[in-house]
């Protein structure tokens, strides 16, 4: 297995960290060393956890990986605020985990992780509190993507809940970068595709001349500034979704469609009144007449021959929809459910339209170019809002141990790339049935003015409740 390798997925991937905040309700004295002790034992077959992101220096403007040399005492690190004005976890919990940036309760302290390469893959910080602690995780967006970190957490649980049982196996294909490459087209086969755009060299002049200077003046550069638009924290009840998903149901085969899903609906109904929120003195005559999104998709079952389900690495795509602004307003404007129903089908049919071959086309392209900092994955028009999903993670199904618990929320640590929305997995509802879903969360970031309006928007508060404020 090559240790150094990044696939062209990985290349082009935003050199970025994202990352997730999990709360835990445990007070043991003893979670510190547990959690470290299983994160090194998870380290033993997944060695991208200790390893850097580093500059290619044999392909100028790309990256690759350096394994084993980071270590579980720089990766994970422990803060005890027990500050006078830190609330308690119950009080969180009673909050339902208001978690974020602007929160009037608490935001937790986030991993400094530097702005050019070296990057280390992960980095991780504990933050206990009176009633509970939080687990705050960066990943290095080259490395893993959430599917694949929402893997690593389950390993991590299962090693914390059997501290004395062996480093959890890994099957060697869980850890193939190349297999992205099997049956993509030849070589010869170069034409740019659409949802790839060339920066020009002018665009880079500033990133390149930053990490020239980085390498000997790391240790007194200033850390770079974190995005501060405000973050608003949305529930929206089950039975509220469920039903609009089955009213804007009654539309699919009039739209051409099967069925749309629950993710299909939520994408239409918050890109529509993120965009009514974004277009506050539109005049069809005057503003752009067109806005698009785009949408993270999971690609693991599209590529053929198809990727693990639980693949350690990064397999997305992101589907690029285009629509007409009017028809968004209207369908936020809540007067149409037919028209969000347009929407939702737009939706579908961009997820849909993320294929093996047009995957393996930008794989193809990407792997053959010789300098792939340049290249960006969007068109060359940028979308004007974008929706990741986190909706399937199993976070609150992993079972830590008894002295660690299970996690009872899971938040943003940081949103890089704004305005955007991050759909949240469903969390347990207390009272409700077995199987019965439970309510989903969402966070969403705009800018102030946008924010204000968005929040006022008769749609979304009609399916949705906003959480700590």
């Amino acid at each position: 297995m090559d240790a150094e390798y990044l696939s062209p997925i990985d290349q082009i991937l935003p050199r970025m960290y994202f990352g997730e905040i999990l709360c835990f309700p445990s007070t043991n004295e003893g979670l510190f060393p547990i959690l470290k002790q299983g994160l090194s034992k998870v380290a033993v077959n997944v060695p991208q956890i200790t390893s850097f992101v580093l500059n290619d220096d044999s392909r100028p403007g790309n990256i690759r990986l350096n394994s084993g040399r980071d270590s579980i005492d720089k990766i994970l690190v422990y803060r005890e605020d027990l500050v006078a004005d830190m609330p308690e976890y119950e009080m969180l919990r009673m909050a339902s985990f208001p978690i974020f940036p602007n929160s009037p309760l608490f935001y937790p302290h986030i991993p400094e992780v530097p702005w050019a390469a070296p990057w280390p893959v992960i980095r991780a910080e504990v933050t206990r509190f009176r009633g509970g602690f939080i687990l705050v995780v960066l990943a290095h967006h080259c490395v893993f993507d959430g599917v694949a970190l929402s893997e690593l957490l389950d390993m991590w649980a299962a090693s914390c809940r059997d501290p004395l049982g062996p480093p959890p196996e890994v099957r060697l294909e869980r850890l193939n970068r190349r297999a992205i490459l099997e049956n993509t087209p030849s070589k010869q086969s170069r034409s740019q595709p659409s949802v790839i755009f060339r920066a020009s060299d002018r665009r880079r002049l500033l990133p390149n001349f930053i990490s020239l200077l980085q390498r000997p003046f790391n240790s007194i550069l200033p850390k770079p500034l974190q995005p501060c638009w405000p973050i608003t924290m949305y529930r929206l009840p089950s039975h509220k979704l469920h039903s609009l998903k089955t009213t804007l149901n009654q539309f699919a085969s009039r739209l051409g469609l099967r069925f749309l899903s629950t993710n299909d609906v939520l994408c239409a109904l918050i890109w529509s009144c993120a965009t009514m929120a974004m277009s506050p003195n539109f005049q069809p005559w005057t503003s752009s007449s067109r806005c698009s999104t785009g949408v993270s998709v999971n690609v693991r079952s599209k590529l053929q021959p198809r990727l693990p389900g639980d693949f350690l690495g990064c397999a997305i795509g992101i589907a690029y929809i285009d629509m007409a602004r009017r028809n968004l307003l209207a369908a936020a404007g809540g007067k149409s459910l037919e028209m969000l129903a347009s929407v939702a089908a737009a939706i579908r049919r961009g997820v849909d339209g993320v294929t093996n071959e047009k995957m393996k086309d930008i794989i193809s392209f990407v792997e053959t170019e010789g300098n792939t900092s340049n290249l960006q994955w969007r068109p060359k028009r940028l979308n004007d809002f974008y929706i990741a999903s986190w909706a399937h993670h199993r976070i609150y199904d992993a079972d830590w141990g008894p002295k660690i618990g299970k996690c009872e929320a899971l938040r943003v640590a940081q949103m890089s790339l704004m305005p955007m929305c991050v759909i949240l997995p469903a969390r347990d509802n207390h009272g409700l049935k077995e199987n019965q879903p439970g309510d989903i969360e969402v966070a969403i970031s705009l800018n102030s003015s946008h924010m204000e309006r968005f929040r006022k928007l008769k749609l979304m508060r009609e399916f949705a409740e906003t959480i700590g404020v």
